[in-house]
């Protein structure tokens, strides 16, 4: 199992962020999550070149029943597709290649991946995009919150973090 590998001492902590999107705002017809500046380089946490970070799971929710989330969806462009990413506040580089979309409510699921960062002082910040159309069931719903909580272990262990950085470049690693 990958818990196996991560050193006893390492400290694990829980994020979680919170984004709006107000029917109308500024969309007409549609609740938009992307073209909302507080959406857009929230802080996850903060990082230390001296840590390596493992994301073990993520877990996602609305302020609206899941149906109607889904419902909801615009699936008139995939940018429109709800969805979240996360980048290094630093240099704005993007720790995944790809925005994960979101597809269903998730609680603990499996993430599994490894960050550094070279940066004294870094963050790892989250954005969240999509656009949702108003159906009849949110008629009525002036706005809809969602949540993404990530669970994160930060690795202080020299002899793991010397050999992970002998193989490894900063960055994002899955495995």
């Amino acid at each position: 199992m990958i818990f196996d590998i991560i050193p006893k001492n390492s400290k694990p902590f829980t994020t979680s962020n919170i984004f709006s999107a107000v029917f109308n705002v500024p969309t007409a017809g549609g609740y938009d999550f992307t073209n909302v500046t507080a959406n857009k380089a929230q802080h996850v946490f903060q990082m230390v070149n001296t840590s390596i970070y493992f994301i073990r799971s993520i877990s996602f929710s609305a302020t609206i029943p899941e149906g109607d989330f889904l419902s909801a969806i615009d699936i008139s462009s995939k940018d429109n597709f709800p969805a979240w990413r996360l980048r290094f506040n630093s240099d704005r580089t993007i720790v995944h290649p790809y925005p994960f979309p979101v597809v269903q409510y998730f609680d603990d699921t499996d993430f599994s991946t490894f960050i550094w960062s070279q940066q004294a002082a870094d963050f790892v910040d989250m954005d969240f995009l999509g656009l949702l159309t108003q159906t009849s069931d949110l008629v009525g719903i002036s706005e809809i919150r969602a949540q993404v909580s990530i669970v994160v272990y930060e690795i202080t262990d020299n002899n793991f973090l010397k050999a992970y950085r002998e193989r490894s470049t900063p960055g994002f690693y899955k495995i």
